[in-house]
């Protein structure tokens, strides 16, 4: 899951907890600092293999090492016109609402 599929799922499961915004902010951080110590990965030394069922080792990992910035990512655009979007809807519904009962006390 990247931080974009995140930032939606968590979203959806925290909206009773977190606002949109607290919820992205989270999301970012937390890509933030993986991509800063994800390098420290490379340097594990291999495992000691002392049976034939023994584990990957970890010479086979695949996964990048070397990031670009997140903050100019696209995800991390994509999050951010989310929240906006999210935001957006949140007060048109809450002006709504306030049209709504103030024609019911009329």
């Amino acid at each position: 899951m990247g931080a974009y599929e995140m930032f939606v799922t968590l979203a959806r499961e925290w909206k009773d907890q977190y606002s949109p915004r607290e919820v992205a902010d989270k999301v970012k951080r937390f890509h933030h600092f993986f991509q800063i110590n994800r390098h420290k990965m490379t340097t594990m030394t291999p495992s000691l293999h002392m049976e034939d069922y023994s584990p990957d080792d970890n010479r086979f990992d695949l996964r990048p090492f070397c990031y670009f910035p997140f903050y100019k990512s696209w995800q991390s655009r994509k999050i951010d016109e989310a929240v906006e979007k999210m935001e957006s809807v949140a007060r048109e519904k809450a002006e709504a609402k306030t049209k709504r009962s103030e024609l019911d006390i009329d």
